[in-house]
């Protein structure tokens, strides 16, 4: 038999050489792989440089691909074709077999069931531990801790951190429009979730309740914000100074002292307002003359109710002999309203 050659390749590799070598070549390949970093966040990519193009696109806001039939606009080509078929031609072939919810795509539907229906929500936020079902729910979420408002009204300072509650709002202020009737009165809301404060009203029905101290609210997000105050956290926090709060609104009103801004005009008189409900407390005290809260015991009243309280406390009673006399203003939560 002929001594084999330095070099030369023959079949009687074993098992354990092949799978060697193998391994080295896909570390090999590996290694050449060319990753795309984003220089502003922690994504990359070692598909193609037009995946981290696209990736941007996130940070730019840039939405380059437009639908032909309207304003829609996004910064996937794909998301066109996607947007016609479900806007545009109406086709949602993919159904939920769990309730009515209908898609276009079936990844859609498939995110659909994951969040809705299994409760998984994997997008978490860092800074307060919010999570989300959906991405595009995370996205608006950290708004709230930035204080942004990418959407503004052209009539008005009113701005927003939802393109919808910017529609809501030129609906609801500058058109009149107030979809939402309550069926036990004529109270009508521009929001569904006004409305739904609203029928507490007639109710009373207070079912979010403090297993600490027995506070009750009708409105869940209430009952988050007030948990705080227990725990001690304050999730908000002013720029400027050492300044912290369980609530947005609240910073929003402190911030203001730092920058002076007072956005909301008064068309009566000169008088400038920090927020639109102390706006719309000056528009009854001063030129509507309402006042809603009255003293059953003497008949004074008061647009405010903190000075009903100090006046009860003259007659030298604990309980509060008081009622309200109805007017269509209600607390909006997320929005505001002059009705």
């Amino acid at each position: 038999m002929a001594p084999r050659k330095a070099g030369v390749k023959t079949r009687g590799r074993t098992k354990t050489q092949t799978k060697t070598k193998t391994a080295r070549g896909a570390a090999a390949k590996e290694v050449r792989k060319k990753y795309y970093k984003c220089p502003q966040c922690r994504f990359q990519t070692n598909g193609s440089r037009a995946h981290l193009t696209q990736h941007m696109r996130t940070h730019t806001g840039e939405k380059p691909y437009k639908c032909e039939e309207c304003d829609y606009s996004c910064s996937q080509k794909g998301r066109i074709k996607q947007h016609v078929i479900a806007v545009h031609r109406g086709e949602r072939p993919y159904q939920c077999d769990r309730c009515a919810y209908s898609a276009a795509q079936k990844g859609t539907l498939k995110q659909h069931i994951s969040a809705v229906h299994d409760k998984v929500k994997p997008y978490r936020c860092e800074v307060c531990g919010y999570s989300a079902g959906f991405k595009c729910n995370l996205r608006q979420h950290m708004l709230t801790h930035s204080g942004e408002k990418p959407y503004r009204c052209d009539q008005c300072p009113f701005a927003a951190n939802q393109k919808a509650h910017l529609t809501q709002h030129v609906q609801a202020k500058h058109h009149g429009q107030k979809p939402f009737q309550c069926p036990q009165c004529d109270y009508a809301a521009a929001h569904r979730s006004t409305l739904t404060y609203h029928l507490t009203k007639h109710s009373g029905r207070k079912p979010f309740r403090c297993d600490i101290c027995g506070y009750s609210t009708a409105v869940k997000s209430c009952l988050a914000e007030h948990a705080l105050i227990h725990t001690g956290e304050k999730p908000y926090q002013c720029g400027a100074c050492d300044y912290g709060t369980v609530s947005l609104s609240k910073l929003k009103q402190h911030v203001a002292t730092h920058t002076g801004d007072r956005p909301y005009k008064c068309g009566h008189c000169a008088y400038t307002a920090i927020q639109m409900g102390n706006m719309k407390r000056h528009i009854l005290v001063q030129h509507t003359r309402v006042r809603p809260f009255v003293c059953e015991l003497c008949g004074y009243s008061t647009a405010r109710k903190g000075d009903l309280k100090k006046h009860i406390a003259t007659h030298g009673v604990k309980q509060e002999p008081t009622h309200r006399v109805e007017v269509k203003e209600e607390p909006t939560h997320g929005h505001t309203e002059l009705l």
